[in-house]
């Protein structure tokens, strides 16, 4: 389907859509998406000793629960388990351990990790609505990647996240305990002006500065079409909200 026409349809239909998706989160406390129940790590607990110096654990002492890839190991975590339906506005946050189990492990050591949300293929249609294109799924993919941002902190008594975390990046940490215990915070924005206008009641203000620079610099990562407003912001949380149906992060892990 032609981008532009997706886009005009979409607009089209965004009032609607609006008030149905308010309906249902109001009803069910979160709407859009449903969630999946299942740890997309397909080769589980499966490495070699080469691979397998590093582990994912769910616990300090837990087993490892990563699945080898080329270039490191990764683990499909399902949305917080808390939730039953996510949509924007939806947040949580989740843990996990890195744990280097060599013989001849090192204390510090440093690691590379990154963290993205990803359709989760073990479901129908591997988490898309059925009779949707492959333009509309990679698009809803790279929106939400956007929307729902990623934090290294979140000030309780201000109410604010901190230190973002960019989606896809890698991003380096020295471990100075084995394992390593790392704390995400996410959080879906449901509002373009928490990210580009200034004083957000839900972002740190230095934080809010760099996304905001960094997607003025890529607008056609979080924007419909690449524009600066509110409309295009809604229209890409639309068009994900009719194209992901399931998803789950992604966590990457490789040694530095």
């Amino acid at each position: 389907m032609n981008r532009e026409i997706v886009k005009s349809f979409i607009k089209m239909l965004l009032p609607a859509l609006a008030a149905i998706t308010a309906i249902i989160c109001a009803i069910y406390g979160f709407g859009w998406f449903s969630m999946s129940h299942q740890v997309a790590a397909s080769g589980k607990n499966i490495h070699t000793k080469d691979v397998g110096v590093l582990e994912i654990r769910e616990l300090p002492d837990g087993i490892d629960i990563s699945a080898e890839t080329v270039e490191g190991i990764e683990y499909r975590l399902p949305i917080n388990k808390k939730l039953t339906k996510l949509c924007p506005t939806a947040s949580g946050n989740f843990t996990f351990y890195v744990y280097d189990s060599s013989s001849e492990a090192q204390i510090p050591y440093s690691f590379l990790f990154r963290l993205s949300v990803e359709n989760d293929r073990t479901c129908e249609n591997e988490g898309f609505y059925p009779n949707t294109d492959a333009e509309e799924r990679e698009l809803a993919k790279q929106y939400i990647n956007s929307h729902l941002l990623f934090f290294k902190e979140y000030d309780e008594e201000a109410k604010r996240y901190k230190g973002w975390m960019k989606s896809g990046e890698l991003m380096r940490c020295t471990a100075e305990e084995n394992p390593k215990e790392i704390t995400v915070y996410w959080v879906w924005v449901d509002q373009y002006k928490q990210i580009f206008e200034e004083n957000s009641v839900l972002i740190d203000e230095e934080t809010r500065k760099s996304i905001a620079s960094y997607y003025e610099t890529n607008p056609e990562l979080i924007l419909a079409d690449g524009a600066g407003n509110a409309e295009d912001y809604n229209v890409a949380d639309t068009l994900i909200g009719m194209t992901i149906k399931d998803v789950c992060f992604l966590i990457d892990v490789v040694k530095d």
